[in-house]
């Protein structure tokens, strides 16, 4: 793992080299931070074979200057091949300690706002969300319920945009099809979440 701090972040390089006798195309690793688990599991990955038999694979994180300083870290890291066969988990964890100069506060909801507009394919439904917070808003939480239950439901990384110094805002927008069923649609279970890996209250 090699590091790389710019002025609005840290980025993170971790390099992977495999021996096999097959291509691989899986990895699996677990990435944490001050607050605990940032991410984890196992996805498909294209592995590009440097020497013969030998195959290598670089992934890049980036630590917002917003995040918490502390120790972020890699672990249980393993590989899968075109074999179908699995390597041991790498024993060592790859470690940083990042200082950043800025706090990290707990994000507020301040406003949930919908407006609808019918149109000639259905109605269509605009949620706009207004956060103060003093990191950029990049996570949204919310579920969406009709008259035969819900939806969807979940989070998703999402672009809020800063109106105002330290107040954010996104506008969602969901169609409701004219041939849908008629009925009440709500949302609800709204919450987000900020660069500083802080979570707001639900709205």
């Amino acid at each position: 793992m090699t590091n790389q701090v710019t002025t609005e972040d840290t980025i993170l390089t971790v390099t992977i080299t495999v021996t096999s006798n097959s291509p691989v195309n899986w990895l699996n690793k677990a990435f944490y931070g001050p607050n605990g688990n940032i991410y984890g599991g196992g996805s498909g990955v294209s592995f590009t074979e440097t020497l013969p038999g030998i195959w290598e694979y670089t992934r890049t994180d980036t630590i917002s200057k917003y995040a918490p300083s502390g120790k972020y870290y890699y672990s249980n890291i393993s590989v899968e091949n075109e074999g179908q066969m699995e390597s041991d988990v790498w024993p060592n964890e790859l470690s940083i300690d990042i200082v950043n100069s800025i706090t990290p506060e707990k994000p507020v909801i301040t406003a949930v706002n919908m407006t609808n507009q019918v149109t000639t394919e259905g109605t269509k439904l605009m949620v706009t969300i207004t956060v103060t917070s003093n990191s950029p808003v990049n996570w949204l939480n919310k579920n969406f319920y009709g008259p035969n239950g819900n939806i969807y439901g979940g989070g998703s990384g999402v672009s809020f945009t800063e109106k105002w110094p330290g107040v954010w805002e996104y506008t969602r927008i969901d169609t409701i099809s004219k041939y849908a069923p008629s009925g009440k649609y709500y949302y609800n279970n709204i919450s987000v979440e900020n660069e500083g890996q802080m979570e707001s209250d639900v709205a």
